[in-house]
């Protein structure tokens, strides 16, 4: 299993993940899911062997690109979907599966990218899923990869009052660090830390958390928690029932 989460909200950036890896056997490894290269940030749910290809082939095949180009969703998008479709179909084709089983079901991924507008700003954020679809979900400001993506779905309903566009770039790292953590309590057995951040303000580029970012951001988590825990002791409503403040209305379907 993996967990990557992508936000993008107009000259702010995060992607964060853990770094479990499951070989076929049970054995756990520490792996790297998201990577940087020309300009671009990568983050792929799937086997390491096409993460690794996709890897390498990106960092060599993209450097024809001009910095205005890599700044241009569309060109990237027509750049890499091609290569992400060779790799995928040679992965497949070469898969000795059980009978029944279907390459795509075992081998199939995610692949979530995120690029910086023409004024370093204006991100965008892409995904390629195992058919080789490409997806966008800047409006959104938000997409979640990886078999737990589920966990991080149901973490992000939860803190839907927070909303990335009114979010400073620490406190975006820390939902997006809180989304992934809590991904890792629940599927312990699939998932787990180190969890790994990276960053983009619009003017240093996309930047990796260290140890000791890492560590505040922890902290900061803590207390953002506890302000939570504290806001919810007191919260009490009305003795008269007639001054209790209306529901919201429900969402038309």
């Amino acid at each position: 299993m993996t967990l990557v989460v992508g936000f993008v909200a107009d000259d702010k950036a995060v992607m964060a993940a853990d770094s479990q890896g499951t070989e076929a056997d049970g054995t756990r490894t520490q792996v790297e899911k998201i990577w940087c290269d020309h300009g671009l940030l990568f983050g792929y749910a799937g086997p390491q062997a096409i993460r690794d290809n996709l890897r390498e082939v990106f960092s060599a095949r993209l450097g024809s690109l001009t910095e205005k180009e890599l700044r241009d969703r569309k060109v990237v998008e027509a750049r890499i979907s091609p290569m992400s479709k060779t790799i995928l179909e040679a992965m497949y084709a070469n898969y000795a599966a059980d009978i029944g089983e279907r390459p795509k079901d075992a081998l199939g991924g995610q692949l979530l990218v995120i690029g910086c507008g023409a004024d370093k700003k204006d991100h965008w954020l892409l995904e390629i899923d195992r058919d080789n679809t490409p997806t966008y979900y800047t409006g959104d400001g938000f997409h979640a990869a990886g078999s737990a993506s589920p966990a991080a779905q149901v973490t992000k309903a939860l803190l839907q009052s927070y909303v990335p566009q009114e979010l400073t770039l620490r406190q975006l790292q820390a939902l997006a660090y809180r989304m992934v953590s809590a991904g890792v309590r629940a599927l312990a057995q699939y998932v787990g830390e180190p969890i790994v951040v990276w960053t983009c303000d619009g003017d240093a580029g996309f930047q990796k958390a260290t140890d000791t970012e890492i560590d505040d951001l922890k902290r900061f988590i803590e207390a953002w928690e506890t302000l939570e825990r504290d806001a919810l002791r007191e919260v009490e409503l009305p003795a008269d029932a007639g001054e209790r403040p209306p529901l919201p209305e429900p969402p038309q379907s």
